[in-house]
């Protein structure tokens, strides 16, 4: 994880690296089953995923028109960590392409972050699991700073580490969190359609919509050039 250059591409993990729901729909579940709680279905679990287990869980149970107070709500989050932490790779998959795109960009040299609100302990062992935590310079996630995305603040920290210049990184994201920070750290995002958007992603106000990562080299020339053609001139 030792790399500097001023070329930087940051990437959200759930939802846009890969797809986590089942393996978050699980934890969830399994806390809602030591309430008698019925489980929720994975499809209606991924509208709910976004701003860390908390909220995801404070969703659930909402979801079985159920609410807690904080003081059991940190002991349910407690054990949702714990179980999804024990099963965090079971069901998740890398989305297609992705695996090519973060070799291509370490080969060229450009500076690749991962910047999520997931907790530290969570995205450095589930990128460990799925063989991806070898191409990222460096991690910052839910727990790095005070603030979280769509707070600039880890945009900004991730930029300082790699040595990033803002006018030569995007982000790539799926929701509003990371479409905001890019807007509020004044870069560009990438938005993907496979993710767990609470809203439609066009509404989102990215600079690029993308339905598969096959597109992702001709997008990112036309936002940052340089950056597209030193990913290109490795791709083919």
């Amino acid at each position: 994880m030792t790399h500097k250059s001023s070329a930087t591409l940051l990437f959200d993990l759930d939802g846009t690296l890969a797809d986590t729901a089942p393996d978050l729909c699980a934890a969830m579940n399994y806390v809602l089953s030591t309430k008698g709680l019925e489980p929720v279905p994975t499809e209606i679990v991924r509208g709910m995923i976004g701003g860390g287990a908390r909220m995801i869980l404070k969703r659930g149970l909402a979801y079985r028109n159920v609410s807690l107070s904080e003081a059991e709500l940190d002991k349910d989050v407690d054990d949702f960590v714990a179980w999804y932490m024990d099963n965090i790779d079971t069901h998740t998959e890398i989305f297609p392409h992705v695996e090519d795109i973060l070799q291509t960009a370490q080969k060229a040299d450009i500076g690749l972050a991962v910047v999520t609100n997931k907790r530290f302990d969570l995205s450095e062992k589930l990128l460990t699991r799925l063989g991806l935590l070898k191409y990222f310079c460096t991690l910052v996630a839910g727990d790095t700073l005070p603030t979280r995305k769509p707070d600039p603040g880890m945009i900004y920290e991730a930029m300082k580490r790699l040595d990033g210049d803002p006018s030569q990184t995007i982000m790539v994201g799926d929701s509003a969190a990371d479409t905001q920070a890019a807007q509020n750290a004044g870069i560009p995002c990438i938005c993907v359609t496979f993710g767990y958007s609470l809203e439609p992603v066009q509404s989102l106000g990215a600079e690029a919509i993308i339905d598969d990562y096959e597109t992702f080299y001709d997008i990112v020339t036309a936002l940052r050039p340089i950056m597209g053609h030193r990913l290109s001139k490795i791709s083919h």
